[in-house]
């Protein structure tokens, strides 16, 4: 524009020459200001000859340095992982949701009991195992395997057995008791039937162990069967074979009373026999008095221990 304007007035005649080529410096002035002298003697110290910004394979190497360090594949584990556990999450979450009052409460179950089978597995813990969760006179520990040896399994069949026989009867049972008094009935009957395994080993002078899920899954059976008499009930691996279930858990009885008195060692009958018994007895007198009447045997059991120290 300056050049122009320049080029204009030199046409128009020799006494505009200098009015307009003040008027082109001023002009310059405004569109490039210059720097104060100080400041450039700054920058030609600092950058010497060059330019006040980085050339232009600095540019690449800053480019390149900062795609290295903030998107290397290295960074992506974390928002992959964050993804992944999430719909993993989700899944479990609507899995979970999806499952009825009595899956609810048997999947926990099943787990402990997966869980210790997976212990046993384990060389280093197999004296822990061997004492805590196996019942017997014999062992040094004899109150804590009451309860730890009913999540106890020696072999899959024996846990798949158990936990088979267990979830084909929780689910009505669970609606029948509700979740707080079948988890409450299935640990006092596991405590209640390795008693019963203990007094009778102590009948019969044996020094042998026990351990399973059954006298706990009995007493649910021995419940099932008086709640719902008439419903009918099938042998494992042979379903065509059915019968009521007062008939079955009839059978039952019977087998685990002949197998006590010609003390048979395959199975513990006498936790068997004491579960099943525990949980007649549950139907017909646990409710009534013991489970609707638990504030006041709560409230005495306080009285007798005292405050908590």
């Amino acid at each position: 524009m300056s050049i122009y304007l320049l080029r204009t007035c030199l046409h128009v005649g020799d006494n505009s020459l200098s009015i307009c080529s003040r008027w082109t410096h001023n002009t310059r002035k405004l569109q490039r200001p210059g720097l104060p002298h100080h400041f450039r003697s700054t920058l030609k110290t600092s950058y010497g000859n060059q330019s006040r910004w980085p050339g232009k394979r600095n540019m690449v190497n800053s480019v390149e340095n900062h795609f290295q360090d903030n998107y290397s594949l290295g960074r992506l584990w974390k928002p992959f992982a964050f993804t992944i556990t999430g719909q993993f999450r989700q899944h479990v979450h609507n899995w979970w949701h999806n499952l009825s009052l009595g899956d609810k409460t048997f999947v926990p179950i099943c787990a402990i009991n997966v869980l210790v089978f997976l212990a046993w597995m384990v060389p280093a813990w197999q004296p822990i195992m061997a004492r805590y969760f196996t019942a017997g006179l014999a062992s040094g520990t004899l109150c804590w395997p009451m309860l730890l040896s009913v999540f106890s399994h020696y072999s899959i069949l024996h846990l798949g057995a158990n936990m088979f026989v267990l979830h084909s009867f929780s689910e009505r049972a669970v609606n029948a008791l509700g979740r707080e008094q079948f988890v409450g009935l299935y640990l006092s009957a596991g405590m209640v039937s390795s008693f019963t395994s203990y007094l009778f080993k102590a009948i019969i002078k044996s020094p042998s162990s026990s351990l399973g899920a059954s006298g706990a899954v009995m007493c649910v059976l021995g419940y099932f069967c008086c709640k719902y008499p008439e419903s009918r009930l099938a042998i494992i691996f042979l379903p065509q074979f059915n019968f009521e279930a007062i008939t079955g858990l009839k059978a039952l009885l019977c087998m685990d009373t002949v197998g006590c008195l010609l003390r048979w060692s395959f199975f513990d009958h006498a936790a068997h026999l004491g579960g099943s018994l525990f949980g007649i007895a549950w139907f017909y007198w646990g409710q009534e008095y013991i489970w609707r009447k638990r504030e006041p045997l709560i409230s005495l059991w306080h009285s007798i221990r005292g405050p908590v120290q």
